[in-house]
């Protein structure tokens, strides 16, 4: 036997608590309109009504599994009566995820949200197509509210087998789909639906992945109706490097800052080839290992921890001294201003940073 039972109910347990810090994170750095929108949008994808933000026709897909709407949320909806009684028979969204800055160092109060959506792979073409039109016509309410909300469609099957899954006008095409799951892993925050198998397997056991995840399921210690399987990532192929270091050069343009320290995690990737630690895989050993330490669990100080290691090791300090003062700039925090209570997390985590 491969898996451990018991050591998966801890793991969901742990998996439950972690979830719930990071929304509480996310919810103190957004602006009063941004939370609102971010508490929204499962709400808007779980139900489908004429009079809510996003609805493209009655046939449109949704509902999302194991979802109850909260209400405090939903009260501000239109029509939220009516939705109230009504009850979702066959939901086809799995799980709804934000990825990236979101309830890290890095996000600001204006930061996007990056929204992954992932659907029911028994969907057809034009289901698929109905809800991807329900996405943009939710990204578009955000914006009118002033918050940019990028919404990436993902079928998991699809995910698995080809890692050429296409993901709305932000993709880059395949340049890095390994790379863009080792992201997704170490920066997630489920929203609403179901969890994600990956938080369940060892590092050390993902070269065996998909049979670690067949025991499990065959000891009964996971339903598979309740988790969303992306597959592991025990290493990324070297082609991904380049492409993934020419969409960087591209996103620069707007986001420099982040640009930099993502180019330098390329290149620290790189060198370590084919033996590259992935820092997903950072993130889950110090979690499963009850690592208790913010910093060692913020999916963007890992970024520069692990940049930092790279350039000392190269004896780079004038890079190293760039990689900081991005790094400082992105998380949009000036320490020399007085607090505010509603960013004080980020303060408190980034101040002994900056004095070291």
């Amino acid at each position: 036997m491969l898996s451990d039972p018991s050591r998966a109910d801890l793991l969901i347990e742990k998996l439950h608590c972690l979830n719930e810090q990071r929304l509480e994170r996310a919810r103190h750095v957004l602006s009063a309109i941004g939370l609102e929108v971010f508490e929204l949008i499962p709400a808007l994808l779980h139900f489908n009504h004429p009079e809510l933000p996003g609805y493209i026709s009655s046939q449109c897909p949704s509902g999302i599994y194991n979802y109850q709407p909260e209400q405090a949320a939903c009260n501000r909806l239109k029509g939220w009566p009516d939705l109230k009684a009504k009850t979702t028979t066959a939901p086809t969204i799995l799980g709804v995820y934000c990825m990236g800055s979101t309830a890290s160092l890095g996000q600001c109060a204006s930061s996007d949200l990056d929204i992954w959506v992932i659907y029911d792979s028994s969907l057809d073409l034009a289901q698929r197509t109905l809800l991807e039109q329900k996405c943009d016509q939710i990204s578009r309410w955000a914006h009118q509210q002033g918050v940019e909300a990028n919404f990436f469609l993902v079928d998991p099957e699809q995910f698995v087998h080809s890692r050429q899954q296409g993901m709305s006008k932000e993709n880059c095409g395949s340049s890095q789909n390994w790379l863009l799951l080792d992201e997704f892993y170490r920066s997630c925050t489920r929203l609403a639906g179901c969890q994600l198998m990956w938080f369940l397997v060892p590092v050390e056991s993902e070269e065996h992945y998909c049979e670690y995840v067949a025991d499990l399921l065959e000891q009964g210690a996971i339903k598979s109706t309740e988790w969303i399987d992306l597959g592991g990532i025990a290493r990324v192929p070297a082609e991904e490097y380049f492409g993934a270091a020419l969409w960087q050069l591209y996103k620069g343009i707007d986001s420099p800052f982040k640009a930099v320290l993502k180019t330098l995690l390329l290149e620290c990737y790189s060198q370590e080839y084919p033996h590259t630690r992935l820092l997903c895989h950072d993130y889950k050993e110090r979690w499963m290992q009850g690592v208790s330490e913010p910093l060692a669990l913020d999916s963007y100080a890992l970024v520069l921890d692990r940049v930092t290691r790279y350039l000392n090791r190269s004896g780079d300090g004038g890079r190293l001294d760039l990689a900081r003062r991005c790094f400082y700039l992105k998380t949009c925090i000036r320490l020399s201003k007085k607090a505010t209570s509603r960013a004080n997390w980020q303060r408190m985590l980034l101040k002994p940073m900056v004095a070291d």
